[in-house]
């Protein structure tokens, strides 16, 4: 028998010595510089690198608030949500404008914007105003005392051929056509 007065079993034995820390593996150090990251505000070329389509307001609210990139990266979520609410009813307004004037009957008046493009209207038209518009009109009000709107546009094609003819070159902006106009009003 042993003659130890305090005999200490093996599993109770002292622990082993400390590992030195130059000898310890790191503790994690990678979450430490990205703790470090994640608390430091963004610089603006951080802002601009990571949001380059955000604008100058979208910059200047980040580095106010002294933001993170992540903080930053959840702002730009918010406004572009935003504005993508803003263009869904911008387009809903548009598409029910549309509906509107499909709904409405009748035939929808010739526009003179082809011919706006390639110059010549605004030489038909005169000092008078659009010649498009002006030959509608008298169309309309003809159509209003209850005549066809065929028989219309040919009461008004022979009561006025200067503001016919002004409606012909300026919704028939081809060279070729031009010509052919002008030479049957001068036949005439």
């Amino acid at each position: 028998m042993s003659t130890n007065p305090n005999p200490v079993p093996a599993a109770q034995a002292p622990p082993a010595a400390p590992v030195p820390a130059a000898q310890a593996p790191p503790a994690a150090p990678v979450a430490a510089s990205t703790l470090l990251l994640e608390s430091k505000a963004a610089t603006l070329a951080e802002l601009k690198a990571a949001f380059p389509e955000a604008g100058t307001e979208f910059y200047v609210r980040c580095l106010e608030g002294h933001m993170t990139e992540s903080q930053a990266g959840q702002e730009y979520l918010k406004l572009t949500r935003l504005q993508l609410q803003e263009r869904e009813a911008e387009l809903k307004a548009l598409q029910d404008q549309q509906a509107a004037l499909a709904s409405k009957p009748g035939v929808q008046p010739v526009t003179g914007s082809a011919a706006r493009k390639s110059g010549t209207a605004s030489a038909a038209a005169g000092a008078d105003g659009d010649a498009v518009e002006m030959f509608n009109a008298a169309v309309a009000e003809k159509v209003a005392v209850g005549m066809d709107r065929l028989a219309a546009v040919g009461s008004v094609a022979q009561q006025n051929r200067e503001l016919h003819q002004a409606y012909l070159l300026a919704t028939n902006p081809g060279r070729r056509a031009q010509t052919l106009i002008k030479d049957k009003f001068e036949a005439d």
